[in-house]
């Protein structure tokens, strides 16, 4: 009820209290009076016309008591019907507010909303009786609609289906952006129509519902067949309508509040994960797979970089999840990827006519769009982070790229850690002059090898080899000379060793190579191939050779000391035999031509 009803209501109800007094008082004056002229004609006439006035006084008393009694009871009825009249109003709007508390509860990103609101929006028609409704929600940023809530009083069971002519009147509104209103459309039911008067007329509104110039759907409301929609219907429609809007928009602000939220702790776990890798392959693996799930992609990548002189190194790319079809796309952004390098700057890019394979083996509808954040260092470009999406359609959020950016950030320092620590970690193992390994590590894998040796019952060898008359060199040619040989005979070793052994500058001018699985004749062949390389090319300008002495586990020894001295005395043995030479533990091969002084 309007406040300029309820108004008038309580005028009228005034003014009926007001009568239920004047009356008896008005009644009462007329007895009184005629009490007085009959007490005027007793002088006159005789006292019978006296009790006549008497008992005509007690009559008109008593019916002015009757006819406040009754004014009265028709004034408290009238009140009554009144109150009943509100309360059921009250009652009628009861599932309009229980219709949108039912919205309200479901804020945030673990609700479903649009159960909710076929919940509130059966409420509602039931309360409000409302033949059918249906709600529609604008899909973004298509704008089409989509049916997410429809109610019908139809006694029929199962669902009924919305008519087509409800999603042309939605449409219509949703173009206009105001109310269309139909009073002829047919009501078609599910079940089959067997005559044409069960079609009947209904009226019919569809009301889009938007908040700051945001539609976030459309309602569409009819009357039971027969009838039309009253004004108050439309009212408490228009009321859902709008406050379902206001809903609509504050979840969506909680969920994206709850998504930053969600997304910075994220962010932390994801920042304490990558610093806690030192080794970089698995960093690499650790930074591309979080950040792909961080935004909900499918696939995803990292790359690193480095400027060479006026040029960019381009390293290989880190993939995440390892598909051959999703990798293709990264592979396919190499221009791309050398503008954020040399830009310095993030892109998001389009990847028209695809159809991106996502990680459980279904193909997507939509396009692929992608964003390459690049990773600095103090400024420096040092890599670029990859994501791929299936975004629908839909723009990359600010939030999301300022996420990313700060993502790849703190991957870029973690992965300048990792470098340090690997360099740190190639010091401290590491001959600075020759970058061979050093005494240290040589001797910490000569017991590892060992103890492996002789668990897993395999052969073991060691040569230690010995520069002949290095001093010699460097007192007549310089200690730089003297250095450049150590170089070129590591390089020689480098070259004849295998990827497993283990070549070492074990001293001042002696090298040791470890050789896991090979037998003494095996590691003579090598020895001999280091010896002959060595004396057949002019290291440093000058005519040099070297000393080789070999040692095979367990017949040589049953420890790594022991095989180490085997080694060393052979070495020695070799020098005194004349020099450039192997020895072995029964066969020495001597070199060729005159023997060195």
């Amino acid at each position: 009820m309007t406040l300029r009803k309820r108004l008038a209501k309580e005028a009228q109800h005034k003014n009926v209290r007001d009568l239920t007094w004047i009356a008896p008082v008005a009644i009462a004056f007329m007895v009184c009076l005629t009490a007085l002229v009959a007490a005027l004609q007793k002088v006159v006439n005789g006292p019978w016309l006296y009790y006549l006035a008497i008992m005509i006084s007690c009559l008109a008393f008593g019916a002015a008591l009757l006819t406040r009694r009754a004014i009265s009871a028709a004034s408290k009825t009238a009140h009554e019907k009144e109150v009943d009249l509100d309360r059921a109003e009250a009652e009628w709007l009861h599932p309009l507010f229980d219709a949108l508390a039912r919205i309200w509860l479901v804020r945030g990103p673990g609700g479903d909303t649009e159960a909710a609101i076929a919940v509130a929006v059966e409420s509602l028609a039931k309360g409000t009786g409302l033949g059918e409704i249906a709600a529609f929600l604008v899909d973004q940023p298509e704008g089409g609609l989509r049916l997410v809530a429809h109610y019908s009083l139809s006694s029929t069971s199962g669902k009924v289906q919305v008519p087509d002519l409800a999603m042309s009147m939605a449409q219509r509104a949703l173009r206009s952006r105001r109310p269309v209103e139909s009073d002829a459309f047919p009501y078609l039911r599910q079940h089959p129509i067997k005559t044409h008067t069960q079609a009947k007329a209904i009226s019919a509104l569809a009301l889009p519902f938007a908040s700051r110039e945001r539609i976030w759907g459309v309602l569409v409301v009819a009357s039971e067949p027969g009838s039309s929609l009253s004004g108050d219907q439309r009212g408490v429609v228009g009321a859902f309508g709008e406050i379902l809007a206001m809903t609509l928009e504050a979840t969506s602000l909680y969920d994206e509040v709850w998504r930053s939220r969600e997304q910075m702790a994220t962010l932390f776990e994801i920042t304490r994960d990558i610093t806690s890798h030192l080794q970089l392959e698995e960093l690499l693996g650790s930074i591309v797979r979080r950040t792909v799930m961080l935004l909900d992609g499918f696939c995803g990548g990292v790359r690193l970089v480095e400027r060479k002189e006026s040029a960019w190194k381009y390293g290989p790319i880190t993939f995440w999840p390892v598909d051959e079809e999703n990798n293709d796309l990264l592979l396919g952004l190499e221009s791309e990827t050398k503008g954020v390098v040399e830009d310095g700057k993030s892109k998001v890019i389009e990847i028209p006519g695809q159809s991106p394979k996502v990680s459980d083996g279904e193909e997507s509808g939509s396009n692929a769009a992608g964003i390459i954040v690049p990773m600095k260092w103090e400024g420096e470009v040092i890599g670029v982070l990859y994501v791929l999406m299936d975004r629908e359609g839909r723009p990359f959020a600010e939030t999301e790229v300022s996420l990313l950016n700060l993502l790849a950030s703190q991957a870029a320092i973690a992965v300048q850690n990792s470098r340090l620590y690997e360099s740190c970690q190639t010091l401290a193992v590491t001959d600075p002059l020759t970058n061979l390994y050093n005494r240290r590590f040589f001797s910490e894998a000569l017991g590892k090898e060992t103890a492996r040796s002789a668990r897993e019952d395999k052969p073991l060898s060691l040569i230690v080899l010995d520069v002949d008359f290095l001093k010699k060199h460097n007192d007549s040619r310089g200690h730089l000379e003297g250095d450049k040989l150590l170089c070129e005979i590591a390089e020689i070793l480098r070259l004849v060793v295998r990827e497993s052994d283990i070549a070492s500058r074990y001293g001042g001018d002696e090298f040791a190579v470890l050789l896991p699985g090979a037998t003494e004749a095996d590691a003579l062949q090598v020895a001999e191939r280091i010896r002959s390389e060595v004396k057949s090319g002019e290291l440093a300008g000058a005519n040099i050779s070297v000393s080789l002495g070999v040692a095979t586990f367990p017949t040589d020894g049953c420890d790594a000391e022991s095989l180490m001295l085997m080694a060393d005395r052979r070495l020695y043995a070799a020098k005194a035999l004349g020099r450039n030479r192997v020895c072995g533990s029964s066969v020495n091969f001597p070199g060729r031509g005159q023997r060195s002084r």
